[in-house]
Formats: C-alpha cells, structure tokens, sequence
C-alpha cells in the first residue's frame, strides 16, 4: 500500500500528468481528505483539460478518510469512487503504479 503525505501536490501531478495523453471531462469536486499528516480539503477543478487542484474553505462535496482517499484516486477500484459525478469519476484512477519488487 502506498502512503500519500501531501495529497494536493500528489493529485496535481498526476492528474496533471494524465491531461498530457487524455482529455479530461470538465468539472469541480471538493474533497476533504482526513490525511496522515494533515486535513486537507482541496478544490479538484479541471477546465479546458487545464488541471487546478487548491486548498479551499467551500464545503466539501465528499469527505473521506486516508485510506479511502488513496484508493479513490490511484486504485483500479474505490467504491467511494461511484459516488462521485460521471465527469470527475472519469479522472481516476491516476496513472500511478508500484512495481513489484521482488521481480515475481
């Protein structure tokens, strides 16, 4: 399992690298993510394929937990992900993925 520290530089990175080669759905989500190091409530907005992710104080549209927030965003399956609108489902998972170590 992977461990996020700071969730708005992770999600603007990656998501930001996935606008490279996809084009993103427009549309806002905000999230407060119970971190592990912090609460971290975060505007994801995506506008013309141009990625925003910035804290925010506007009401969270879903509020979540550490662990859930990384199987929402870089899992192939989060069920927490369903919940979310068609347009910013289709942002995740981000391209993010951990090789095996053991070469098995």
């Amino acid at each position: 399992m992977i461990n996020i520290l700071n969730y708005e530089n992770f999600i603007r990175g990656f998501l930001g690298v996935k606008a490279t080669y996809d084009s993103l759905c427009d549309g806002k989500i905000v999230i407060l993510f119970h971190g592990y190091r912090c609460d971290e409530q975060l505007c994801i907005e995506v506008k013309d394929n141009k990625v925003s992710v910035t804290p925010t104080t506007e009401k969270p549209d879903m509020e979540i937990t550490h662990r859930e927030g990384i199987r929402l965003i870089a899992a192939l399956y989060s069920k927490d992900r369903l919940a979310l609108p068609a347009n910013v489902r289709s942002w995740f998972p981000l391209p993010f993925y951990w090789t095996s170590h053991d070469g098995v």
